[in-house]
């Protein structure tokens, strides 16, 4: 093989390479809206409500009961953890679901309060979410 044939190979490999790095795929982009979620919940950050879809649904509560008390739900902890592993992600044109293991937990006086999930473990829940003007918001959530 020619030194002429080695470097266009390399060429080639290094804008597939570069490709990879700049494109961001819809998958990444909701891994990010979630990491996001979870920061700013465990930063007791009410621009939450900026990540959620106004068709937003967890059991009874709605985006406008989330709204109303978000403010409320965080004074009542010092702090919240999240721990988040996402298995499988399913997009499909301007929608997507995430399912993975979670745990929620919450400090109040220093005591620990299990808010989702099992004391020493995670448990599955099932993130929806819709995509709008070009974002990726969360319309839903189920926990088991």
């Amino acid at each position: 093989m020619s030194i002429k044939y080695i470097i266009i190979l390399i060429i080639i490999i290094f804008t597939i390479f570069m490709m990879e790095r700049i494109v961001v795929t819809e998958k990444e982009k909701i891994r990010e809206t979630l990491f996001r979620a979870k920061q700013s919940v465990e930063a007791e950050d009410i621009e939450i409500i900026n990540l959620i879809d106004p068709s937003f649904r967890y059991q009874n509560f709605g985006f406008e009961d989330l709204k109303e008390n978000i403010i409320n739900f965080y004074n009542r902890f010092d702090r919240i953890k999240i721990d988040l592993d996402l298995k499988w992600i399913v997009l499909v044109e301007t929608s997507a679901t995430c399912s993975g293991l979670a745990r929620v937990t919450a400090w109040t006086d220093s005591m620990p309060v299990l808010i989702f999930g099992k004391i020493l473990s995670r448990s599955p829940i099932r993130i929806e979410l819709n995509k709008r003007d070009g974002r990726w918001l969360i319309r839903g959530i189920d926990a088991h």
